[in-house]
């Protein structure tokens, strides 16, 4: 039946396309004509290449001018390549381009999480969720990090492939703190296929993002019903513990009429989505750029041995690894979690050109680009931690604006008291089998190796 949908779909599509006169061309915007239906994610529709690095490709063609036109699909898409003017349509427009265009409704229960919601449900779902991740509240969830980041990283030795350890890790990590459930059985399956865009699936995905109304007509959802299922019935087994994530869910359904059951395993889905894969990339990514830089390394450690001497292990000391955070930081530049940000206009909105893009319209923010660009960062290709000691303009690995990953202090407290336990107990070097220069999964949103990356961990002195 799926399938039977979804040609037809590409039919319907290709029908509307071959009669319809390109956006760009009426504003008189430059573009980079794409085909009928799939637009320019061409090599992703045909797995030559990821979605960010097809991206990458289109940013270049860009070259000396402020923006493009682009084609996601059939989605007609502004691609900025001007960060003052990223200021301008995330920050100071924000209320303008506040829509992701990513379609909540309640026929997909998981739809209706923070992410995805827009308007007055979206302002109120966050303010209820604020408190989740305040500094008192991430002090609660402390020792349990710390507790899961001892068992993961007491196993380390010899060819570890990192990024199925790192998955593993983070999955924990969200399964006991966030979940409260010991056993995280089918949490890494059932995340990894949430990113997944191989098969028919992949097509349903791309559908769901760029064509978000129309997919939802067609009864395709946010994941499938399986998925959905599993993620209800691990918050059906879970423990309720005071003052944790669960606690504040369970409490909120109790006492805000409005705060739904399907409102609350919606923000536990998304939980999951921005929590998992981002953080296991982030992780990855940095163990690895820390075995190609032992310098770096020392220099980490001997901050961590210094700071915990003095004040001990805490959250508050964590604070003062100002190193361990460039680290972090230039990690995040080179592999920014999320590699693009997306809006769609609310209202018409006049261009710097003078050309006025109708409400409706999309425009993305190629993070992974802006942030590699060598107009904005010297030897932006270089892994260079000390450059983090000035603050950096362009820089948007949480987003930016009002929606700012409300979960950013979760993921940087995380990824602190993971990289600072291992660079203590490690020298961590770069395996001979891995496979470089690193080759990325087409089927994946994320940074996804196609190879494993092997890293070595020898027990200091």
């Amino acid at each position: 039946m799926i399938t039977a949908l979804l040609l037809f779909t590409l039919f319907f599509l290709l029908c509307f396309q071959l009669t319809k006169k390109s956006l760009w061309s009426q504003l008189r915007i430059p573009e980079v004509h794409g085909i009928p239906i799939v637009g320019n994610l061409l090599p992703v529709v045909l797995k030559k290449k990821s979605y960010f690095e097809t991206i990458e490709d289109l940013y270049k063609l860009g070259e000396g001018k402020d923006y493009i036109g682009i084609y996601n699909g059939t989605q007609p898409t502004l691609l900025i390549r001007n960060p003052d003017l990223v200021e301008i349509l995330i920050k100071e427009e924000a209320k303008n381009f506040e829509d992701r265009g990513l379609c909540s409704d309640l026929s997909d229960p998981l739809s209706l999480n923070l992410f995805f919601l827009k308007g007055k449900l979206w302002k109120w779902t966050r303010a209820k969720l604020r408190p989740a991740f305040s500094n008192i509240r991430l002090k609660t969830v402390f020792n349990g990090i710390e507790l899961c980041t001892a068992d993961c990283v007491n196993s380390f030795g010899s060819s570890v492939d990192i990024k199925e350890v790192m998955d593993e890790y983070t999955c924990n990590v969200i399964a006991k703190n966030v979940f409260c459930v010991q056993d995280n059985t089918g949490f890494i399956e059932n995340s990894l296929k949430v990113f997944s865009l191989s098969g028919l699936s992949g097509i349903a995905v791309l559908l769901r993002v760029f064509i978000p109304n129309f997919a939802l007509s067609i009864g395709i959802k946010t994941v499938p019903q399986e998925i959905e299922t599993f993620y209800r019935n691990a918050i059906a087994k879970s423990t309720r513990v005071p003052g944790s994530f669960l606690d504040l869910m369970l409490h909120l359904k109790e006492t805000e009429p409005d705060f739904s059951d399907d409102l609350m395993v919606a923000q536990f889905f998304i939980f999951i989505l921005a929590g998992f894969e981002t953080t296991s990339s982030a992780l990855t990514y940095a163990l690895y750029l820390l075995s190609k830089n032992p310098d770096a390394q020392n220099k980490a450690r001997f901050e961590a041995q210094k700071v915990f001497k003095e004040h001990g292990r805490s959250i508050d000391s964590l604070k003062k690894l100002t190193f361990l955070e460039g680290i972090i930081n230039e990690t995040l530049r080179l592999y920014p979690s999320v590699t693009g940000m997306f809006r769609v206009a609310e209202k018409p909105f006049k261009l710097p050109c003078g050309a006025v893009l109708p409400a409706g319209t999309a425009i993305s923010v190629p993070i992974y680009c802006l942030h590699r660009d060598p107009r904005f960062y010297e030897d932006p290709l270089k892994f260079i931690p000390e450059r983090w000691e000035m603050p950096q303009k362009v820089f948007y690995p949480f987003g930016l604006g009002p929606r700012l990953c409300i979960g950013m202090k979760f993921a940087l407290l995380e990824m602190k008291i993971f990289l600072s336990s291992v660079i203590l107990k490690y020298n961590i070097k770069l395996n001979n089998a891995t496979v470089e220069p690193l080759s990325f999964d087409p089927t994946s949103f994320f940074y996804k190796a196609i190879n494993p990356i092997l890293l070595d961990f020898e027990k200091t002195v």
